[in-house]
C-alpha cells in the first residue's frame, strides 16, 4: 500500500484553478462598440447582462473557494481516490465560466434567460454535489482528516458543506418564476454564506500552526 499524502500539492492546484476561473469571468465583458458620431453612455447598458452575471458568479466562485479553503483545514492527507474527486470538483468550477457566458448571453430575453438560468443553476449544483462527495470521502471515519480535530467540528462542518447544495436546488424552480429574483438570491445567500467564515477564517489557525504550536 502506498503510503498517503499531504495535501499542500492539492491546494496549490486548486487555489491555481480557482484563479483562473474567476479571472475567466471578466473575458466575457465585451467593449461596447460606438458608430461614427454616437456616444459611449448609449450604448453601455449592452454590458449591463454580462455585468450581472460576471458579479454573481465572482460571488459564487468566492463562496466555493472559501469553503474548499476552510475544508482543507481539516485535511492532512491524501490518496488517488480524494486526487481524483478533487479534480473532478475542480472540473466543474471550471464550467462556471461558460455557463456565466450563456446567461450574460440570454439574460433579459424571456423564455431563453430562464433556460440559461436552469443550466447555470445546474451547474452550480454539480459543484455542490461533487465537493459534498469530496468532503464525505474525506471525513468518513476520519479517513483523511487531522486526528486532533473533534468530532463535533466534523459533523458542524458537515452541516456547513451541505447548505449549499440545499439552497442550490430550490434556485431551479425558482428560475421558471423569475430569473432576477433568483440572480438576487445567489447574491444575499452566497454572501451570507461567507461573510460569517471570514472571523471564523481569522481566528482559526491552520494546520500548520497548530503543529508549530505543539511542544
Amino acid at each position: 500500500m502506498m503510503p498517503s499524502r499531504g495535501s499542500a500539492r492539492i491546494e496549490a492546484f486548486s487555489d491555481g484553478v480557482f484563479a483562473i476561473a474567476i479571472t475567466l469571468l471578466v473575458l466575457e465583458i465585451r467593449v461596447p462598440e460606438v458608430e461614427a458620431g454616437g456616444r459611449l453612455l448609449d450604448v453601455l447598458p449592452q454590458i449591463v447582462p454580462s455585468v450581472i452575471a460576471y458579479a454573481t458568479s465572482f460571488i459564487v466562485i468566492g463562496a466555493f473557494w472559501t469553503n474548499h479553503h476552510e475544508t482543507f483545514r481539516y485535511i492532512e492527507r491524501s490518496d488517488t481516490t480524494f486526487l481524483a474527486l478533487n479534480v473532478l470538483y475542480l472540473m466543474c468550477i471550471a464550467f462556471i465560466p461558460f455557463s456565466a457566458a450563456l446567461l450574460a448571453r440570454y439574460l433579459g430575453q424571456p423564455g431563453n434567460d430562464t433556460v440559461a438560468m436552469v443550466a447555470y443553476t445546474g451547474v452550480l449544483i454539480l459543484c455542490s454535489v461533487a465537493f459534498n462527495g469530496l468532503w464525505w470521502y474525506a471525513s468518513s471515519g476520519g479517513r483523511l482528516t487531522d486526528a486532533s480535530v473533534g468530532t463535533e467540528t466534523i459533523r458542524r462542518h458537515t452541516r456547513w458543506v451541505r447548505t449549499g447544495l440545499v439552497l442550490a436546488i430550490p434556485a431551479i424552480v425558482l428560475a421558471f418564476v423569475s430569473v432576477p429574483l433568483v440572480i438576487a438570491l445567489y447574491a444575499v445567500v452566497f454572501l451570507v454564506y461567507f461573510v460569517p467564515r471570514v472571523g471564523q477564517l481569522k481566528a482559526k489557525p491552520h494546520r500548520g500552526e497548530r503543529r508549530a504550536s505543539r511542544p
